[in-house]
Order: structure tokens, then C-alpha cells, then sequence
């Protein structure tokens, strides 16, 4: 895993500082390749072929090759390649990559698997290519204006190579009030966008865009044959690939059911770490911990789990600098507490010695695994409980937070927005009087029904999916990437490829999930190494319970700390005041909506000049 930076410009500006500035996500090597006003700089992270022949720029007689990432299929590729009379000088998948690139064209692009962004120059055709895989597991930003063109694996080198694009983008507030994220191609800054999940785009020497091309897409899977079993295969194949390195290997293990499945197939070939986190403040927090289940995982398949203690947060000033941190480190408008939980693993991870680590990330987007799916898919059975969620809700903690989402998703119109409240916790009346405008709100969901388009006469179950393809999904993956990038781990998900995305896409929406069961293959396939009561436990997140961190902070201090940030600035005081009033008077929970201002405020602080 590397970190890539380059510029088009007449203009000489700081590549130097931007490399410099992402050193952790690749401390082993750096290079610069110049061509006219075309500057590509690289920082690597040494994964296959350790050696220094591997390193990037990779320069092949007039092409030029910086790439992010790990190409799966690379032997299978090489041989191809070989048998064509190519000759390889290296060991690396990059060298790999740059040949398959050459010999076969950008057109064959979908044929390689892993998950990468690279750029690709032609010193020949002068033309530059910024490629993406299929499901956006690694980032590739781009800021654009005119006669000037920068990209970058991380938002914060762009601003240290052109500090004045720091510039926030107020259009998107709404959309990160609405989820506590934004979906892609937006980061919550001015000209400045991801590469599109499965997109590459092709620039000449003036920086114009000359070709923008989606090579796959989801809604347009190929139609195949596929069963659980065909998904087992799938399954265990792409574990096998997904351990190829030349450095030790660790498994984040949550005692879920994703990461048990890896955990099954790999067993002691690579050590597996858990995070614990005090169950008491889990309790009072209404939530469920897996920790216990990922011990009693560990000592049924005969395997030492490691157990790392969050650090404990016992002092406001400590918390809000977690909070801060989460901002600065997942850069894009991405309230995602997990970026610490992650952030602690992959460090421990690191001081063991370990630098990839694999998870199980990306399953429940893939094979239907969050609740939400349940009610979207049975929403018609399910809204015959608004009555007994009203009564009830107020009496769990755990449902407290969850009746407010259920309400709002059935008092929305359409299904965009239907959705929406299942994933973020302020209302759409709550964003408007926030922001003192629906603006923000329609151009969200004319943003969304553009998404929507291509799935309008699919299920709502696989409108849901499409949608987590573009937004939760790709959150989750940035902030992992992030988080795990700041230690100088690679993080990789071997159940989040486009061909299991396939074979997904390909089952009935009750080969999914039912009224009773998520995910099924993954739970047909974990049932044959463990017990039924293990396996169908009810599902718990990877964050730290949050609720005793903002109770600990109180009404008058978190309003302080909303002004000294310069969050009323954007947003309406007496709206802000209210949320509180009602959390702190313990009249609703507001744990979360407090933590996404907390959050939003710090990124204003840092991004907002």
C-alpha cells in the first residue's frame, strides 16, 4: 500500500511537502518522475517484491506507472503475459499492472482484480490516466480548475501541494447532516472529488479532461450462475489471494460473523487482534459488545485471540482531541467514530510487527447484513408496529435511538429519503431549520435519484445496496483506509470484491435475507465451523459506546465548544440549543446528532480557514 501525488500546471507548485506529508502511508520509499508540467510523485509501503527494483515511479521505456494498492489476480495476469513473449525485470504486481496496461490497453482494465488507483502516463500520446477499482476501496482524489490539475490518495496533500484549495463546499452541509457522510464523488471541499468506484479518466498536458469512462457497474452485472456453495468457492478463493504478501499478516477479528469466516480459513497462519471496550459503558450505552463472543470464537476453532483495550477517555479534553482527530484523519465530511477503534488496532498491529492486516469489511453492504435491510425489504409487514414503537421505544436505551429512524422512514415520501433516515439520525425538518434552508436538502435528493436511476425498477431491497454502494459502503472504506494508513497498515477485505458484488447480485432477495436471517450465504457457511447460537446472535457495531462521553461533557461545556469552533457560523444556535436541552434534560437521546456537531465543528475549525 502506497501514497500516490501528482500535478498538471504551468505553475510550479509544492509536490515536495505533499509527499512529505503523507510519509506514513508509505515510509519505505519515495520517487519523482517530471515530464514537462506533469510532476508524479510516490511514497511506498513495501508489501511484494521487497526490493528496490520495485519501486515507483515504475518506468518502462516511455511509460510511467505510480500505483495505490494490490493486484490479486497479478500471477495469474504475469503468466497471460509471459506466454505473449513479455519479459519482467521484478517480482512486483506493479510491474505486473504497467505491462498488462501496455500490452492490453486501458480497455482491459476490468480484467484486473485487487483493489488500486494509479496513474498512468504516456510520454508518447502525452495523455494521463487516473484509474480507480471497481469498488472504491482506495481513494483517489482530484482538484480541478482550469489549466491545473492535481490528484492525490490523501485531501491533505493537495492543500500542502496548493494550500488555496482549501476551500470548503457548503452545498454539501445538508447531505452531511442528513448521514454524517457524503456519498461519492463529493468530500465536502470545492473542486475537489473522488475518481468514480470503477472510473477512469484520461487528461491531456493542459489538464482538460479528454475521456471519462465507468468500466463497470453494479447495476449492470452479467448474469451468472450462483448458490451458496458457488459463493463458498468465491469465498475461499479470494481469502487465499488476499494473504499473498512478502510481510507478516493479522486479521482485525470482531467475532462477527465476516471476520469469523476468515478467521475459520486462516486459522494460525496469521494472528488475529479483537478491541475491547468497557462493558459498562456499553450497558449504559444500550449496546452490545462482541468481545466475549470473539474470545469464545477463538477458543473453538483452537486459536489465541489478542485482546487490545481501548484506551480509557476520562477527561473531556481528552475526548474532544479523539473527536478532533477523527475530523483532521478522515479529511472528507465523514463523522465516523470507528477511524479511532481502527486507528488503535492497526497501531497495535504495527508494534507486533504485522503490516497488512485483512477484515471483514464490506460483507454486510454486499450480502444484506445490516437491519436496515430487513425493514426495507418487509417495511409494508413492519409499519403495522408504528404504534408499539412509539410506547416502547422510550424504554430501551438500545431502542430509543433506533425509534426516531423508524418513525422518520415511514413519514418520508419517497424512497430516497425513506433511506436516508435509516442512516442518519437528524431529521429532514431538523437539517432545514439547522441550516435555515431546504436548498441543501433538494440537491440532495435530486443527487440521490440521479444514483437511484439505473435501479428504478429493481426491489427496494437492491435500491438500498446500490445506494450503500455510493455511500455507506464507500465511507466505511475511507475511513479504514485512513485509519489504517496513518500506521503504515495495509488493510485488505477479501469479502469485498466485484465478483462476490456478482454473485450477489445475482441471488433473489430471499436467497439475501428474510424476515428472520441476514446474509444468508455467509451464515450457511459459517454454520459448518460453529454453533447456531454464536452464529445468529443479535448484530453489534464496531463503535465505542458514545453516550457517557457527552453526558460527561454537559449542556453548557459542548455548547462552548460548538462557538469556539466556529460551528454557529453555519448553523443556527437556538436550533443547536434545543438538541441539547432535550439530551441533557434526558428527555430523547441525542448522543448521536451532539457527537456529528462535536464532530462537524472540529472540521471547521481545521478545514474551514
Amino acid at each position: 500500500m502506497c501514497g500516490i501525488l501528482g500535478y498538471i500546471s504551468k505553475q510550479e507548485l509544492k509536490l515536495h511537502e505533499g509527499l512529505i506529508e503523507m510519509e506514513h502511508r508509505g515510509p519505505d520509499a519515495q520517487g519523482i518522475y517530471e515530464f514537462q508540467n506533469l510532476k508524479m510523485g510516490h511514497r511506498r509501503l513495501s508489501i511484494i517484491d521487497l526490493n528496490e527494483g520495485a519501486n515507483q515511479p515504475f518506468i518502462y521505456q516511455n511509460q510511467i506507472l505510480v500505483f495505490n494498492g494490490e493486484i490479486y489476480n497479478y500471477k495469474e495476469l504475469k503468466a497471460i503475459l509471459l506466454a505473449e513473449g513479455v519479459d519482467f525485470q521484478t517480482e512486483s504486481d506493479t510491474e505486473v499492472l504497467l505491462h498488462w496496461l501496455i500490452k492490453k490497453g486501458i480497455e482491459q482494465i476490468g480484467q484486473v482484480e485487487g483493489m488500486f488507483s494509479f496513474a498512468w502516463f504516456n510520454e508518447t500520446s502525452k495523455k494521463l490516466f487516473l484509474v480507480r477499482d471497481s469498488l472504491g476501496i482506495k481513494p483517489l482524489y482530484v482538484y480541478q480548475e482550469e489549466g491545473k490539475l492535481i490528484f492525490s490518495s490523501e485531501i491533505k496533500s493537495i492543500f500542502s501541494v496548493l494550500p488555496e484549495a482549501k476551500r470548503i463546499d457548503e452545498s454539501c452541509l445538508a447531505e452531511y447532516l442528513l448521514n454524517g457522510f457524503i456519498y461519492e464523488p463529493e468530500t465536502g471541499f470545492k473542486n475537489i472529488r473522488k475518481i468514480a468506484q470503477a472510473g477512469y479518466e484520461v487528461y491531456d498536458l493542459d489538464a482538460n479532461l479528454l475521456e471519462e469512462v465507468k468500466y463497470w457497474n453494479l447495476s449492470k452485472a452479467p448474469k451468472m450462475k450462483s448458490s451458496n456453495s458457488i459463493i463458498e468457492k468465491e469465498i475461499d478463493n479470494s481469502i487465499r489471494e488476499h494473504l499473498v504478501a512478502d510481510v507478516p499478516v493479522g486479521l482485525f477479528f470482531s467475532g462477527g460473523i465476516d471476520s469469523s469466516i476468515i478467521l475459520s480459513q486462516t486459522r494460525n497462519t496469521i494472528l488475529p487482534i479483537t478491541v475491547k471496550s468497557s462493558e459498562n459503558d456499553y450497558k449504559e450505552a444500550g449496546m452490545s459488545s462482541d468481545y466475549d463472543y470473539a474470545m469464545e470464537i477463538g477458543k473453538k476453532l483452537n486459536i489465541d485471540v489478542e485482546a487490545i483495550p481501548l484506551e480509557e477517555t476520562e477527561t473531556n479534553d481528552k475526548f474532544l482531541a479523539l473527536v478532533e482527530e477523527v475530523a483532521i484523519g478522515n479529511e472528507e465530511l465523514i463523522a465516523d467514530f470507528t477511524y479511532q477503534s481502527s486507528k488503535l488496532l492497526s497501531e497495535k498491529a504495527k508494534a507486533k510487527g504485522l503490516t497488512v492486516m485483512i477484515s471483514g469489511m464490506g460483507a454486510d453492504e454486499i450480502m444484506a447484513g445490516y437491519p436496515r435491510y430487513k425493514l426495507v425489504k418487509y417495511d409494508g409487514l413492519l409499519g403495522l408496529m408504528k404504534p408499539l414503537v412509539r410506547v416502547f421505544g422510550k424504554r430501551s436505551k438500545w431502542m430509543a435511538k433506533k425509534a426516531e429512524r423508524f418513525q422518520n422512514y415511514f413519514d418520508a415520501k419517497d424512497f430516497s429519503m425513506k433511506y436516508t433516515s435509516l442512516i442518519g439520525y437528524f431529521s429532514m425538518s431538523e437539517v432545514e431549520s439547522l441550516l435555515e434552508s431546504k436548498t441543501g436538502i433538494d440537491r440532495y435528493k435530486d443527487k440521490l435519484d440521479r444514483l437511484l436511476a439505473p435501479v428504478k425498477g429493481m426491489s427496494k431491497l437492491r435500491k438500498a445496496m446500490y445506494l450503500d454502494y455510493f455511500g455507506f459502503l464507500s465511507h466505511n472504506f475511507s475511513v479504514s483506509d485512513k485509519s489504517s494508513m496513518q500506521a503504515s497498515i495495509e488493510l485488505r477485505v477479501p469479502l469485498a470484491t466485484k465478483r462476490l458484488y456478482e454473485l450477489s447480485w445475482n441471488l433473489k432477495d430471499i436467497g439475501l435475507i428474510d424476515l428472520f436471517k441476514f446474509k444468508k450465504p455467509l451464515r450457511a457457511y459459517l454454520l459448518k465451523y460453529l454453533p447456531k447460537k454464536i452464529v445468529d446472535r443479535k448484530k453489534a457495531g464496531f463503535n465505542p459506546p458514545m453516550d457517557n462521553f457527552i453526558y460527561q461533557l454537559g449542556f453548557e461545556s459542548i455548547l462552548e465548544v460548538y462557538r469556539k469552533n466556529g460551528l454557529f457560523e453555519f448553523v443556527k444556535e437556538e436550533v443547536v440549543r434545543e438538541i441539547a436541552q432535550k439530551h441533557f434534560d434526558k428527555r430523547v437521546n441525542n448522543t448521536y446528532k451532539l457527537y456529528q456537531l462535536l464532530h462537524f465543528s472540529y472540521w471547521l475549525k481545521n478545514y474551514a480557514g
